[in-house]
């Protein structure tokens, strides 16, 4: 039953979750798709549960990692995808996994704001996340727009700060960076 509830392979538990409206097709950079590990059309995961009502998969072999040392992908409106074991360790308190999945969520929260959506989580977000993540360190990536706005609204959403605050740098949207949208 778990399987079903995230549309998942009744027998298997996994999905192939589909990446082609942003992060390929639709003004994704393929060069940083191809490193990052993603096919053209969908990456495979394996629904595990809910985090804030959003569906989280795992997937142990495009590079997120695994357990504590794991990474993200968030596909709104409804699916996070994380590296094999972090939810897991989400259950379990662990305060590492407990700020990715606020991180990650904080991309929901981006493509819930009324001027960005769905089409513009897709087409200014996403293609500048993932080429950000493809061609930078890890902490120049978690200091670039997409991602430190993502944990601004991840924190006003919570009501506080993440557990590694320097780990997690936050900002307001600046108005250059707002102006992507129109």
């Amino acid at each position: 039953m778990n399987a079903l509830e995230g549309e998942a392979n009744f027998w298997t538990g996994n999905k192939t979750l589909d990446t082609s409206q942003g992060v390929g097709l639709r003004g994704g950079d393929p060069v940083a798709m191809q490193k990052a590990g993603f096919g053209k059309v969908g990456i495979k995961g394996k629904y595990v549960g809910k985090y804030e009502g959003v569906k989280v998969y795992e997937n142990g072999r495009i590079g997120l990692g695994v357990g504590e040392a794991s990474g993200g992908l968030t596909l709104p409106p409804d699916k996070i995808l994380v590296g094999k074991g972090a939810y897991s360790l989400l259950g379990k308190g662990n305060k590492k996994v407990a700020d990715l999945f606020r991180h990650e969520f904080g991309h929901i929260l981006q493509s819930r704001q009324p001027f960005v959506g769905l089409d513009g989580f897709y087409k200014v977000i996403a293609p500048a996340s993932i080429k950000s993540a493809a061609t930078s360190t890890y902490v120049e990536h978690n200091a670039f727009w997409t991602e430190t706005w993502a944990n601004h609204l991840s924190n006003e959403y919570f009501g506080g700060t993440f557990n590694a605050i320097s780990a997690y740098p936050t900002s307001p949207l600046s108005l250059n960076n707002f102006l992507k949208f129109f």
